[in-house]
């Protein structure tokens, strides 16, 4: 049975800017970044994988400088055995960044142009096609005439777009994928990693980042691991993020005290290695002072946002002779004539509404 291993990864944005943290933080994320990339690398030439998809917005900018592309040469420099395929994306257009990297020095390098093409590796039964961005943007869909020449071979496809019908950044859609008649589609845009998904015959997946930008890309990340073969295929996730992105969200309600608070922080950041914004819900008398819990949690980063809302007392609202004190008598009256299983329920409708008739 003629099988493949591949390694797929994904929207790494080499060089792009880390909001949020402070010169000494950001310059240890940048290596981290190198880090993962080069684990990666290692894990390929470990696991013996045959080809290696790297689906667009590699780097983060069509430009990029001189020291960063030489790093990206030296790791592929390791596995000068493993075909490299690139698709560039909407971020890492074919351009400066790409002409330093296509500079011949990397045998094993083939990076897709927007004409789209198709290498095939006769020895292996293989088949690699691709297609790749000229543009930032590319609203029509450069996916959609790519289709499989010979079916008897395994065919792959490295392609960066987003899963709409309509958009800016190469739309494609499911029908597209089942159409292309391809055993495996390696996707890249998406920053976190979709499962394995089926569109018709077609395996095909978002990778995701190799490790998260922000808080909008938060949780583990890493690359696919997969075997691709005409009789059956197998994939698997690996985590290759030094550290995580989490949020966390924390109703302080109960809380008695701001110890109590910080007491509630602890237990939920409980890595210290990773990233945490902490967002505070539920009812507080008064806004809790800046800074004073991240001081006091032992992680990476913390940034707490403080969306409680301001306390009530129904008894003290009931005197006032205001819709608000009208509505508070109402709610007294029912809390004590309503079963235990509904007064949860008509707290939060009254939390509603004082919420609105305070603004």
């Amino acid at each position: 049975m003629s099988q493949i291993k591949i390694m797929h990864m994904a929207d790494i944005h080499f060089g792009r800017p880390t909001s949020g943290l402070d010169e000494s933080k950001r310059n240890i994320r940048k290596q981290e970044m190198r880090s993962s990339f080069s684990a990666a690398i290692d894990m390929a030439k470990e696991k013996q994988v045959d080809v290696l998809l790297i689906a667009g917005d590699f780097f983060d900018s069509a430009d990029t400088d001189k020291s960063t592309v030489n790093f990206i040469k030296n790791e592929f420099a390791k596995i000068p055995h493993i075909p490299v395929f690139i698709s560039p994306g909407n971020h890492d257009p074919l351009g400066s960044a790409y002409n330093m990297l296509c500079d011949g020095e990397c045998g094993n390098l083939t990076v897709f142009s927007a004409e789209g093409g198709c290498v095939e590796i006769p020895d292996k039964n293989l088949a690699v096609y691709g297609i790749g961005f000229d543009n930032e943007v590319v609203n029509t869909g450069i996916f959609k005439n790519i289709k499989v020449k010979d079916s008897t071979k395994i065919n792959i496809c490295v392609v960066h777009g987003e899963l709409a019908a309509n958009s800016d950044y190469n739309p494609i859609t499911e029908s597209d994928i089942a159409y292309s008649g391809m055993d495996y589609v390696a996707l890249g845009h998406v920053h976190t990693y979709s499962g394995i998904k089926k569109a018709g015959d077609t395996f095909y997946a978002y990778s995701g980042t190799l490790e998260g930008g922000g808080f909008d890309e938060c949780d583990e990340k890493g690359v696919i691991l997969g075997t691709v073969s005409k009789e059956s295929s197998s994939f698997e996730f690996v985590r290759l993020s030094r550290r995580c992105y989490r949020t966390v969200e924390i109703d302080v309600t109960d809380a008695k005290t701001l110890q109590d608070i910080i007491v509630m922080v602890k237990a939920a950041a409980t890595d210290k290695n990773d990233l945490y914004k902490i967002v505070l819900t539920g009812r507080r008398p008064e806004k809790i002072p800046d800074g004073v819990i991240e001081n006091e949690v032992d992680a990476f980063f913390v940034k707490v946002k403080d969306s409680t809302r301001g306390a009530y007392n129904l008894d003290e609202l009931s005197g006032d002779y205001t819709i608000g004190g009208i509505f508070a008598r109402n709610v007294l009256q029912r809390l004590e004539n309503c079963d235990e299983s509904e007064k949860e329920d008509l707290i939060k409708a009254a939390d509603i509404v004082f919420d609105i008739l305070s603004e």
